[in-house]
């Protein structure tokens, strides 16, 4: 009796051993989500495939976004600008916005940021799809929406595509513009197109997406297309007296608004006489590579001295017509002696800037 039930154990393990090895011989391990492609995707991993392309796209949504350094150098003068990448809610798409620091070798209006305009570096990356009247929004492209494995974001710029390229993980690989590409950064200077767009984010740096956002420069920027002409710019007879004694100084405001002032070094005030020019060292020193500011609504520019505030008021034409100080009566000319500021509406005709600058002092 023992030795049949040892048999038949015997027998049936035997049996399902040899079952379970044919089993082991047809399971073939999945291939691993990465390696698929579009066109080769079975039925029951479907979903599979759709959360991990997913994933890559949040993956590179995020790795884009940030601060970039666009500040472009020329002839030894760097124009500080930058651009902010943002996520948008709920998309994989993303908003590009361009900026321009306003005191640096280029601009001197003051501490703050502008978005970049007509002219300014990457003006042309706001002029696209736009989102809350700022930036412009930028096309995801994702990896396996062909058989291809690398994506990219996209923009059109001048018609000519430019592109971020990252890989199936979402790592950035280059940035493209048309033909051009770049492991570092794309720069294209063409005309009124100034495109500086690197492909690295900024870290640990006192210029943030915050510092920025929070220091935009109030009143509007000096635009011709805004007042109509030009012809409030050129040099202007400022020359005061001040203890009897005679200080002539000229003020120049060029078609942007920029300020040069310039004393005459033979006048009552100079210790040592000379038929020359130098850039004021007291009255409109403080205007000096100064930018005025555009009010629209009252038609004038203003620029803030101290605790004053100064005035420029414009006819209909863009003529400079009177000038004021805070909330002073408006007159041909104004005399601070407090803030050292001598402003006025005579423009000088019988020489030019090009003049005083060929006659600078040694």
């Amino acid at each position: 009796m023992t030795v049949i039930l040892l048999l038949i154990i015997s027998v049936v393990g035997c049996s399902k051993g040899g079952k379970d090895k044919g089993g082991d011989d047809d399971k073939k391990p999945l291939t691993p989500i990465s390696e698929l492609t579009p066109n080769n995707i079975p039925p029951e991993r479907q979903e599979e495939w759709a959360a991990y392309v997913n994933s890559i796209n949040q993956i590179m949504s995020g790795s884009i976004a940030g601060v970039y350094d666009s500040s472009l150098e020329v002839d030894g003068k760097i124009d500080q600008s930058y651009l902010i990448v943002e996520k948008i809610d709920a998309s994989t798409d993303v908003k590009i916005t361009a900026y321009n620091y306003m005191l640096d070798d280029i601009d001197k209006e003051g501490g703050c940021y502008r978005i970049a305009t007509k002219n300014m570096v990457n003006s042309r990356l706001n002029e696209g799809v736009e989102l809350s009247g700022l930036g412009s929004i930028i096309k995801m492209t994702a990896p396996y929406q062909t058989d291809s494995k690398v994506g990219s974001y996209q923009l059109l710029v001048n018609n000519i595509p430019l592109k971020w390229n990252y890989d199936k993980d979402g790592n950035l690989l280059n940035i493209s513009y048309g033909s051009v590409s770049s492991q570092s950064k794309i720069t294209v200077i063409d005309g009124d197109t100034k495109l500086v767009v690197p492909l690295s984010r900024i870290f640990n740096s006192s210029v943030s997406e915050q510092s920025i956002k929070s220091n935009i420069c109030t009143g509007e920027q000096v635009d011709e297309d805004a007042i109509g002409s030009t012809n409030f710019a050129g040099l202007y007879d400022v020359t005061l007296e001040d203890s009897n004694k005679t200080y002539e100084t000229y003020l120049y405001i060029d078609e942007k608004g920029s300020m040069l002032a310039y004393k005459y070094m033979a006048d009552d005030f100079s210790l040592d006489p000379k038929n020359c020019y130098s850039p004021s060292n007291l009255y409109n020193r403080l205007l000096n590579d100064r930018t005025l500011k555009f009010d629209r609504e009252n038609k004038r520019f203003y620029t803030l001295v101290g605790q004053s505030t100064y005035y420029w008021n414009l006819d209909e034409n863009g003529n400079i017509v009177s000038v004021a100080r805070n909330s002073e009566a408006a007159s041909n000319s104004v005399v601070s002696y407090d803030d050292e500021i001598s402003i006025g509406i005579t423009k000088e005709t019988s020489f030019t800037l090009t003049d005083i600058q060929n006659n600078i002092c040694q």
